[in-house]
C-alpha cells in the first residue's frame, strides 16, 4: 500500500460520520439565526451595559450582515475541521470532542461575561470568539498529529512554543505601537517562546527523523496536512488580528479574539496535562 493510500485509509477509519454532523451544527446554527426575522433576534445582541442571559449565549451565533456571516462561516469551516482531522489522526478524538462540547456549551457564556465585566457602550455579536478557541486548539492538535504520524519525540508537551509564538505575533500585528501593557504582554510572550524553544532544542538533540524522511511529498497526505496546518496557523493570525480593527466597516473585537485563542489553547492543554499527570487517559503524551 502506498503512503497516499495509507493516508486515505487512515482518514476513512478515523473520521466518524456522527462527528461530521456535530461539526456542522455551529454552521447550521449561525445560518438558522441569520434567517430568523429581526423581531425574533432583536434580543440576541449583547449590550455590554445591559446584558441578558439570552443575549450572553445567543449573541455568539448572531450576525447582522451577510458579509459578517460568510466571513465567520468560512473561518469556522476552515479551522474546526482541520483541527478535528489532526486530532483524530493523532489518536485524540476524545480531546477534540471534549473541547468541542466546552467551546459550544460553556465558552460563549465565558466570553460574554468577560466582555460584560469591561462594561462600555458597545454591542457585541458574532461567532469569531468561539472560532478562535478552535484555532487555539490547533497547536496541541498539530503536535499530537506529528507525534502519532512522524516521531514520538514530539508531543503536546511541546505545544506551548507554538502558542506563545502565536501570542507574540498577535502582539506585533494587532498592537503596533507596543506601548504600556501591550508591550509587556508581547515581551512576556516573546520571552516564553524563546524559553520553550530552548527547552525543546535541548530535549530534541536526538530527534528521530525517520518518520519525516518517509513522508515525502510524492507519497502525499500526511506531510502535506501537517504543513498546511502550520501555514493556516501563521496566516490566520493576520486575518483575526488586523492592525486596524476598524478598517472593515465594523470594529473587530480583538479582545474577544484574544480571549478565544488563549482559552481555546489553555483549557484542552491543561486538561490533557492533568489527565496525564494523575493517571487518566493512558498513553497521553504530555
Amino acid at each position: 500500500m502506498s503512503r497516499q493510500s495509507g493516508f486515505r485509509a487512515d482518514v476513512r477509519d478515523a473520521v466518524h460520520v456522527s462527528d461530521l454532523a456535530l461539526l456542522a451544527l455551529p454552521a447550521l446554527a449561525m445560518v438558522g439565526v441569520f434567517v430568523l426575522p429581526d423581531a425574533t433576534t432583536a434580543g440576541f445582541a449583547l449590550h455590554y451595559e445591559d446584558p441578558t442571559l439570552l443575549a450572553m449565549y445567543a449573541s455568539n451565533f448572531l450576525h447582522r450582515s451577510l458579509g459578517h456571516l460568510l466571513g465567520n462561516l468560512a473561518a469556522y469551516l476552515l479551522v474546526a475541521p482541520l483541527v478535528y482531522l489532526l486530532c483524530v489522526l493523532g489518536g485524540r478524538r476524545g480531546l477534540f470532542l471534549a473541547s468541542f462540547g466546552t467551546f459550544l456549551l460553556v465558552l460563549p457564556w465565558v466570553l460574554s461575561a468577560l466582555n460584560v465585566v469591561l462594561a462600555r457602550p458597545r454591542v457585541g455579536f458574532g461567532f469569531s470568539g468561539v472560532t478562535l478557541a478552535f484555532f487555539g486548539l490547533l497547536p496541541s492538535a498539530l503536535l499530537t498529529f506529528i507525534d502519532s504520524q512522524f516521531t514520538d519525540d514530539v508531543g503536546i508537551r511541546h505545544s506551548p512554543v507554538l502558542f506563545f509564538a502565536g501570542a507574540t505575533l498577535i502582539g506585533v500585528l494587532a498592537l503596533p505601537s507596543l506601548t504600556g501593557p501591550s508591550f509587556g504582554v508581547t515581551a512576556v510572550a516573546a520571552l516564553a517562546t524563546a524559553r520553550y524553544g530552548q527547552d525543546i532544542r535541548d530535549e530534541l538533540t536526538t530527534l528521530s527523523l525517520e518518520g519525516f524522511r518517509n513522508a515525502t511529498v510524492e507519497d502525499g497526505g500526511f506531510l502535506e496536512l501537517g504543513v498546511s496546518a502550520l501555514v493556516v496557523f501563521l496566516c490566520f493570525l493576520f486575518v483575526a488580528f488586523p492592525s486596524d480593527p476598524a478598517s472593515r466597516g465594523a470594529v473587530v473585537n480583538l479582545y474577544v479574539h484574544l480571549l478565544g485563542y488563549c482559552l481555546g489553547y489553555l483549557s484542552p492543554f491543561c486538561t490533557a496535562f492533568l489527565a496525564g499527570r494523575i493517571g487518566y487517559g493512558q498513553g497521553m503524551d504530555v
